[in-house]
């Protein structure tokens, strides 16, 4: 009877491994426009990368999922940059500030942000996403708590800060400080 249980889930194992081997999806041959915009959605792969072309996540959805994505009023993640707008403007901490204190609207001081981290931090002499310089600037800057992680406005913020560089193609600097050390043992 073990052996009988024992070669069954061997065998659906093996089943299920051979179904998804040819399942893979090529993607679709359409433009993405949001809005109008045209976004980039597939580029020249980089240097050492085993393939010559990088895609979009979203060539690869489902049409109904694809038609969503492309009109920011139907899009459910648009919920987050509203609320990541509205934490943006909300004055928090000790110094009596909110993030629009210091930077000012969004859509000119952080047009493009997104797309370059993560960055070289200085201070820790490492590299440093977006949450943690959010969290950086919370406390020196406004006196505010830093968010903990995914959690407290932080994915609300985030989302409101990258969707400034809704378009712009990832560019991220490897001149600073030792990015490129940590960018090579990343391709560990």
């Amino acid at each position: 009877m073990k052996k009988t249980i024992i070669a069954t889930v061997a065998v659906s194992a093996l089943m299920a491994a051979l179904g998804t081997v040819g399942s893979y999806a090529d993607p679709v041959d359409e433009k993405l426009v949001i809005d109008g915009q045209e976004m980039i959605s597939r580029a020249k792969a980089p240097e050492g990368l085993p393939f010559e072309e990088v895609y979009s996540g979203w060539l690869f959805r489902e049409p109904d999922t694809r038609k969503q994505e492309e009109d920011s009023f139907e899009n459910t993640g648009m919920l987050a940059v509203e609320a990541g707008q509205t934490i943006w403007n909300t004055v928090e901490g000790t110094a009596g500030k909110s993030c629009a204190s210091c930077h000012g609207d969004a859509a000119e001081s952080m047009k493009g942000i997104g797309a370059n981290y993560p960055k070289w931090d200085a201070e820790s002499k490492k590299p440093i996403n977006i949450e943690l310089k959010i969290n950086q600037c919370r406390e020196k800057n406004m006196g505010a708590e830093p968010y903990a992680f995914d959690k407290g406005g932080q994915v609300e913020l985030t989302t409101y800060i990258k969707h400034q560089s809704l378009g712009a193609p990832v560019s991220i600097d490897l001149s600073q400080g030792d990015m490129q050390k940590w960018w090579d043992q990343g391709k560990e």
